[in-house]
Formats: C-alpha cells, sequence, structure tokens
C-alpha cells in the first residue's frame, strides 16, 4: 500500500484524541484513498464532506474512493458494520464510542451491541485492517470506563493523538 500509514490484514489500529484530529484523520482518508477505495463510519459526526475535500488536494478521484457511511446511535453502528463487506478496502470508525454514550439505550445492551461491534471490526479487518479513534473525555463515569476498556483490550493498544497534523510514529511508513 502507498500510504503515509500502513494498515495490517488481522489487526486494527485504535487511536484516542481529542475531536480536533479530525484534520488529521481526515488526511489519513485520504492517504488510504489514493490508491485503494476506504470505507469510512461515521459514529461521531466527524465527517464532513468540504474539509475532506479541501485536504485532499481537491482531488476526485481521491474522493470518489472514499464510502462515508453514518452511525447515529449504538444500533446503526452495529448494523453499519455488519452489513460492510470483508472485502480488501480499508476501513476508518471515527468515533466508535459516541454512538454508546445515549444512555436512552440500558448498559447491558450497550455493553453487548460493543462487544458485537468489536467482533464486527475484528472480520473486517481480517482483509485489510482498519482504524477505529475514539475521544476519551478526560472525566468518565464507571460505564463509560468500561466500554473504553473493551476497546482497548480488542484492539491490544491504543495510541495518543494530542494535535491535528500529528501522526505518531508507529503508524508512518519509512
Amino acid at each position: 500500500m502507498n500510504t503515509s500509514m500502513e494498515l495490517t490484514n488481522g489487526k486494527w489500529l485504535l487511536l484516542n484524541g481529542s475531536r480536533r484530529i479530525i484534520l488529521t484523520l481526515l488526511r489519513v482518508i485520504g492517504w488510504l484513498a489514493e490508491t485503494d477505495p476506504v470505507w469510512v463510519v461515521d459514529g461521531g459526526f466527524m465527517f464532513d464532506n468540504i474539509i475532506a475535500f479541501q485536504n485532499m488536494g481537491r482531488r476526485i478521484e481521491i474522493a470518489e474512493r472514499i464510502q462515508v457511511l453514518s452511525a447515529y446511535d449504538c444500533h446503526q453502528m452495529l448494523s453499519v458494520l455488519e452489513n460492510m463487506d470483508n472485502g480488501p478496502a480499508p476501513f476508518v470508525v471515527l468515533d466508535l464510542l459516541r454512538t454508546f454514550t445515549y444512555t436512552n439505550v440500558d448498559f447491558r445492551e450497550r455493553r453487548h451491541l460493543l462487544k458485537k461491534c468489536l467482533e464486527q471490526l475484528n472480520r473486517l479487518a481480517e482483509s485489510s485492517g482498519g482504524l477505529v479513534s475514539v475521544h476519551v473525555p478526560n472525566v468518565l463515569c464507571q460505564a463509560e470506563r468500561e466500554l473504553l476498556d473493551m476497546v482497548i483490550v480488542a484492539a491490544g493498544y491504543m495510541n495518543q493523538v494530542e494535535m491535528a497534523g500529528k501522526i505518531p510514529a508507529e503508524m508512518r511508513v519509512s
């Protein structure tokens, strides 16, 4: 893959950072789409077509390779992930846990749905790898902490991104 980051089949990377990392994520999506299609699942209302297009150098051929799907709650997140093809296109999930913060869904159900989502991320990563972002607030309630811990365990490691424009060194291709 000729990109500024390498995604490994069978794995997905977890990024944590403030909601300001959207510009970094849009750049990563653009890099991935330079040569191959990319699936973007927007769970945090973060994807902005205009800003994305500007960050891709206004190159229409890159924008055409990006398929954006939105999930507005945890049920939709699972549905979107279940319906995605396990093909060669890498995926980027923007703010996965945002869809699990709505307290109108019982916590046990949210935990069950997140477990199912993590299984789907593993399925999708088998053929292409992927990237999942979360925004972890400074103060977490016990339920939010439990959900975050589930995601960290599933990913194996969480990369911290502090500023827009900075990609962790381990994600760069030399």
